[in-house]
């Protein structure tokens, strides 16, 4: 049958393509096979899929393409995505025949419980549609998913959070006609790159005895193993995932333990894939599910035989786009490991909090991480995927929920506040207006819900508790004001709004204005203390926070700034933040010239420090300790997290602290691209030596390198189309441009240039 491609019923498939799955449901990955002959006379070939759960397919025995966790995981009720594929290197002239291995993915995702309020996190049964379409001079002929594919059930499970159960020994599984289903789902072309093996690592034999092997890989990553197994038919091979070893040198699997239900209960199942082998040689590899660890340990019943053992780096296909580098060690560690953590946290095209326990795209981590992730990688087109996502998750009255796409989960207004935050950054790094209009208006269904969220006096209240997070995971028990945080962000996500109203208006929004008059005075009355200048009980950055919102009426800023110094003198210049406010923070020494502040917290050693953190790490932990403390959720609620359980040691939360790296470090500020400008402002080159950082922006690549040994010089590349403004310490400069050879002398550290590839180097000290 020849049919023009044109005629497409939606998502770019045509009629004869319909969802199919299995006959019956299971956990088990389905397996669809389709012929399909080509002519001799054939111009090219494609295939186009669309499906619910995680799929690969090959034809005639070939991948193809190496990429996994596809499609990228969405809110399903609301839309998919569908990639196509290049067929003619694939295809011959005669019988060909296409192959598509399903699995559930986040769409069929069964065996993990948060907590009792989602103890199912499934949107149903997995199924695929598919498309081949070879052209022809003399039009196109459409071999689709319908009622006459094959499927089969195999004997494989992979499931997101189970794992891979394999067993080779099973005989050939029984083909049926596959069933066709009734799926309502709108269908999108895939946004960007999906999941690939980025890096491999080499195993290191920590112990092994006839039935037990454990293996080092030297980096915490995700992925799996890569392997060739022999050994006795029907001899069942585990292999256990774990990111760190105990004190006896065996695998501590609490840390990556997810809650699993069994039996009615929730119960914690460490990271596990099993194999039963054929008798014959067995090549294991990384399936439809990830797993997070350094070490593994592989046990059978018989000696089985282990050959060209590999660990494969699976994570999207955000590449590193910039770089950083400095003569301080432990802020090249902090650079490196959030660097693999961020990564190890980005599957199936959304930030995750930890990629194994949770596997949670929240909001709240996403945005903390937002501006370090457009620092180090080539985010954008991951975070302008996120932010559909988060739009998409919002409901009718306005509400964003702590993960998007939605699965529940706990968290606070400051999770929802991303719906502002992550366009204004995406905006900010690339100056592309269209990040705001997108979200624009579901900023103002999202100020619109919090406006209902108060009596009438501005002040938000909280009708569940347990889950009304401010900030998060401070080194102690949470003593700061729930109520208090989450008006601040009330008043950050109106002026936010208004902000946005501005840049795609040029007029201000005087109700927006007037409102956020009115909350910062709530704010400012109810918790100024003007003998003091603090916020609240200036307990664990409440005082940061509303100094970084600007809060504080102008002429009282200079005593707010002080008692923030005051404070963390007080405390012996450590952060007593969590994951909301350390980074605010940081942000807040800068704007408020205490720089020398910033760079003593960064540098402390002892207890809570990242130096403390980051000990024998490779990424990032959850928390500044290494042990659950007794924790509560806000001084507003009683529920208390009993302590002493294992964290997780991949969260990247922490790791936010890498802008500061790159603006105050090295000083490179790439964030205000929407005004044309790049800042260059390194406020340490008294105390480092060395520096050097660099980041990808829509006009080319931007950087630094700078050497205070024996007198500041500088270099500094400004892209085309933009301008460079320089804050250097006190003295004159004389700059050369690289290439036309075109110098200025400056009389003050402060000056701008044009762009180029600029040498800056110190002349004398300003008188």
């Amino acid at each position: 049958m020849h049919r023009n491609m044109r005629k497409e019923s939606d998502g770019g498939f045509p009629c004869a393509a319909e969802w199919i799955s299995f006959r019956q449901k299971n956990d088990a990955v389905y397996e669809f096979e389709k012929s399909f002959g080509v002519r001799e006379d054939f111009l090219r070939a494609e295939v186009r899929i669309a499906a619910l759960g995680f799929y690969d397919a090959t034809v005639n025995g070939r991948r193809v393409r190496d990429t996994y966790f596809k499609p990228y995981f969405t809110d399903y009720k609301l839309f998919s995505y569908y990639e196509t594929y290049d067929l003619a290197d694939f295809v011959v002239c005669g019988e060909n025949k296409l192959h598509i291995r399903l699995a559930g993915g986040y769409y069929q995702n069964e065996d993990r419980a948060e907590d009792p309020e989602y103890p199912d996190l499934s949107f149903g049964n997995k199924a695929v549609r598919f498309a081949v379409a070879v052209y022809y001079a003399d039009g196109t002929e459409i071999f689709g998913s319908d009622a006459d594919t094959l499927s089969r059930c195999l004997p494989t499970v992979s499931t997101l959070f189970r794992g891979d159960r394999v067993d080779f020994s099973a005989p050939s599984p029984h083909c049926f006609d596959a069933v066709c289903v009734d799926k309502q789902v709108r269908l999108l072309p895939s946004p960007g790159e999906n999941d690939r093996i980025c890096e491999t690592f080499a195993p290191i034999v920590l112990y092994e005895s006839d039935k037990k092997k454990i293996y080092d890989f030297g980096q915490n990553h995700t992925g799996g193993i890569r392997c060739k197994i022999t050994g006795k038919r029907g001899d069942r091979v585990t292999v256990t995932y774990a990111e760190r070893l105990k004190a006896d040198g065996s695998l501590d699997t609490d840390t990556s333990a997810y809650p699993c239900v069994e039996n009615g209960r929730s119960v914690l199942v460490p990271q596990r894939n099993e194999y039963v082998l054929s008798g014959g040689e067995d090549e294991i590899e990384p399936l439809f599910s990830w797993r997070c660890y350094r070490y593994i340990c592989v046990e059978s019943g018989e000696r089985a035989i282990l050959t060209d053992l590999e660990s494969c780096f699976i994570h999207t296909a955000v590449p590193r786009a910039g770089d950083f580098g400095c003569s301080m060690p432990l802020f090249c560690e902090i650079y490196e490991k959030y660097v693999y953590t961020q990564w190890c946290n980005m599957h199936s095209g959304v930030p995750t909090d930890c990629p194994h326990r949770e596997k949670l795209p929240y909001t709240g981590d996403g945005q903390i991480t937002a501006r370090s992730m457009m620092y180090c990688f080539d985010a954008e087109s991951f975070l302008r995927k996120w932010l559909d996502d988060i739009i998409a998750s919002a409901a009718p009255n306005g509400y964003v929920p702590n993960t998007a796409p939605n699965m529940g989960a706990g968290g606070g207004y400051f999770w929802g506040y991303a719906v502002a935050e992550i366009p204004r950054v995406l905006y900010r790094f690339t100056g592309n207006v269209a990040y705001i209009e997108r979200a624009y208006p579901a900023v103002l269904r999202w100020v619109k819900y919090l406006g209902t969220r108060h009596t009438g006096n501005y002040i938000l209240t909280i009708d569940d508790r347990k889950w009304a997070l401010g900030d998060w995971l401070a080194p102690e028990p949470v003593r700061s004001s729930g109520t208090f945080f989450d008006t601040v962000c009330y008043y950050a996500s109106v002026t936010a709004a208004a902000e946005m109203h501005f840049i795609l208006h040029g007029t201000q929004n005087e109700d927006l204005r007037a409102l956020a008059r009115k909350i910062r005075a709530a704010i400012h009355r109810a918790y100024y203390h003007a003998d003091t200048g603090t916020y609240a009980g200036d307990e664990q950055g409440e005082t940061v926070l509303a100094l970084y919102y600007g809060i504080p009426e102008k002429e009282d800023v200079p005593c707010v700034v002080r008692s923030v110094e005051r404070h963390y003198n007080q405390i012996g210049k450590h952060f007593d933040t969590g994951i909301v406010l350390t980074p605010i923070l940081l942000r807040c020494c800068r704007k408020y010239g205490m720089d020398a502040l910033a760079y003593e917290l960064m540098t402390q050693t002892d207890y809570p420090s990242f130096a403390y953190m980051l000990r024998d790490e490779t990424t990032f932990p959850e928390h500044w300790s290494k042990k659950w403390i007794d924790y509560k959720f806000s001084e507003d609620d009683d529920t208390v997290v009993e302590g002493g359980g294992e964290l997780s040691h991949c969260h990247p939360m922490f790791g936010s602290v890498t802008q500061w790296l790159y603006e105050s470090v090295a000083g490179l500020d790439i964030s205000a691209l929407c005004d044309g400008t790049i800042y260059f402002r390194p406020a340490y080159t008294d105390r480092v030596n060395r520096a050097h950082a660099s980041g990808k922006t829509p006009f080319g690549t931007a950087a630094i390198e700078y050497d205070s040994q024996n007198g500041l010089t500088v270099t500094a590349e400004i892209p085309s189309g933009l301008r460079g403004a320089f804050v250097l310490p006190h003295g004159a400069y004389r700059a050369e441009n690289a290439e036309t050879k075109e110098s200025a002398v400056f009389e003050t550290g402060e000056f701008r240039l044009p762009s180029g590839k600029w040498h800056i180097i110190w002349k004398r000290e300003s008188l």
